[in-house]
């Protein structure tokens, strides 16, 4: 299973308490693989999932420039200039606290 496939199925369930509450890639791929019924995945798959989906308790999602824009006014245009790629930009803002992220 990827971590898209992990995202899809079981996304919600995973930002939910306890899932949420596992603060690493190998404690979540322990619980998830001694759940009832198992869920198969590889520590690789949820590495990459709590890295590309995971929001933290205190984060939250936008959607839109616009949205970001709102939240983090003018600062914005310096880390767009500075982080010249969506990617490279949500990563610095995942970094945040609250994490930012921008799907």
């Amino acid at each position: 299973m990827t971590a898209q496939q992990l995202e899809a199925k079981y996304g919600d369930m995973l930002r939910q308490t306890p899932w949420s509450d596992f603060k690493t890639a190998y404690l979540l791929h322990d619980a998830l693989c001694k759940r009832q019924p198992p869920i198969s995945v590889k520590v690789g798959a949820v590495k990459t999932w709590i890295e590309n989906y995971r929001i933290a308790a205190d984060g939250y999602s936008l959607t839109t420039a616009k949205e970001l824009q709102e939240q983090c006014g003018s600062s914005m245009f310096n880390l767009a200039k500075e982080y010249h790629s969506a990617f490279l930009l949500t990563k610095e803002l995942r970094k945040r606290d609250p994490p930012r992220v921008s799907d």
